[in-house]
Formats: C-alpha cells, structure tokens, sequence
C-alpha cells in the first residue's frame, strides 16, 4: 500500500474531498487536473492541496494555506470545519471557534472572504446539500441548533432546527431519494437521522428561531459510553430502504455500523 505525507503542523481538526461527477448531479463541476482536498487546522487555517498522481502519492499544494478565523490575543481561534461548495470547486466554506460562517474563493487565496455571517456560536460542522444545489447545512457542538442556508443569500436569518444534544457533525443523505435525510452526530444526546420537510428544502421559509414542526427524527442510535463524535453515510445504490451508518464516539474508542 502506497502512502503520501503531508506535515500538517498542526492538529487537523477536518478534510474534505472535493467531490466530482461521479458523486454529484452536476456535469460542470470538475476536477480534471486531480483530486482537491480541503484541510482546517487548530491554528485557524485552511490548506488546499491537489493530489498530482494518485499512482506515486504525490502531493502538490495548490494554494496556500492562510489563517480563515480572526485571531484575537492571547488566544489564537480553532479552525474545526473546512467545507467545499459540492457546485463550484472555487468555493471553500469554513467555521470554527471566532463564532463566523465565511465563504472562500481559492482563485483569490484566503486574504480576503467572499462573505461572513456572525453567528452567535462556534462553528463545529458544515456540508454542502449533494442533491439541491443551493442549501447549505451548519452546526455547532456547542449548541444543540442545525442551521439551513439558502447559500445564494449567506447573509439571510437561516432556518433553524433544534436537534438537541450540540450537533458536532451534520451530513445529508448521499441519495436524490432522500434528500430530506440529515445525519447528526449530537454530542450529548446521540446519533440521529433527521427528516426535513420539504418546506425546509424549498427553503420558502426563513426564520432564525427554531420550527419545530418542520422536521422529525426517524431513527436514533445511542449505544455509546462517550460523546457522539463523527458519523457518516455509507454511499450506496439508489432505490435502498436503509443505508449503512457508522458512527465514532469521543473517548470510548469505539465506532459502531448501523443501518437506519
């Protein structure tokens, strides 16, 4: 098994694949120079790399890295999340500890960001929707809120769903099918499948205080000692009544594999 290496300096807190025609609806969205991959850091940066050849292991960088999070002193903010715009793979969204939802365009480095939206808490998770193009989903480990962006107006009061228990990671369900389907990994309160409505999608409402009546949980998973970490999806066929889940608690080190 061949390996690269990359000197990360500091602890990575989160990468991302920029995905392309194989995983996505759109037929511009290329990468035809290589893979891209996204990184954020404990120093508050963002690395873009490009794998040059996935035979050797090569690894160029492609951009680079530059602190994504104001930095206040003595303390230096915590980068946890760094995530592409799964439609244009010049967009790069980030959030961390200085409580900021900025948007990023690689072409022009990370001096400057294309947008920023304050937000009242720190930013532990963002995924682009794989399905509806311009909905963006954000939460926080430090607030039990999943917030749903109309990313064409990131500036917007965002939908609010109060999923309990501080929602460290969030990712929408990899089929067109089930495309109302959120996965949540809430620290204090589990693993959960969260279905939104439709109304939630359309994104025809946008209310800052949380709807209550606008999504449900499905299923839940709590066999687990520790905090609720990391969780994801198993890609699988269109057409599947339940798909494969594996999730990773914090200090227990244990993942579990679930269907829902």
């Amino acid at each position: 098994m061949s390996a690269a290496y990359i000197d990360t300096e500091y602890s990575a807190d989160s990468v991302e694949f920029c995905p392309d025609t194989r995983y996505t609806d759109l037929s511009h969205h290329r990468c035809d120079d290589g893979p891209l991959l996204a990184m954020a850091d404990a120093a508050g940066c963002v690395d873009v790399h490009r794998l040059d050849s996935i035979e050797t292991g090569r690894i160029d960088v492609i951009s680079n890295s530059g602190s994504i999070l104001d930095r206040g002193l003595p303390t230096t903010f915590e980068a946890w999340i760094a995530a592409w715009n799964y439609y244009d793979e010049n967009i790069i969204y980030s959030g961390g500890d200085d409580c900021k939802m900025k948007g990023w365009d690689i072409r022009q480095g990370f001096g400057q960001p294309i947008f920023i939206n304050k937000r009242q808490t720190r930013l532990t998770t963002i995924q682009c929707h794989p399905h509806v193009e311009h909905l963006l989903a954000a939460g926080s480990g430090y607030d039990d809120s999943v917030r749903i962006f109309d990313i064409r107006y990131p500036l917007r009061p965002p939908i609010s769903v109060n999923v309990g228990g501080a929602a460290w990671r969030v990712k929408y369900h990899p089929n067109i099918e089930r495309k109302e389907d959120l996965l949540v990994a809430s620290m204090h309160d589990g693993f959960k499948v969260v279905r939104l409505h439709d109304s939630v999608i359309a994104m025809s409402s946008v209310e800052e205080e949380p709807v209550d009546n606008k999504w449900s949980v499905t299923i839940r998973f709590d066999e687990r000692a520790s905090l609720a970490y990391e969780v994801d999806w198993k890609w699988g066929s269109a057409g599947e009544e339940s798909s494969l889940i594996a999730s990773c608690s914090l200090y227990d080190h244990a993942m579990h594999l679930w269907w829902d």
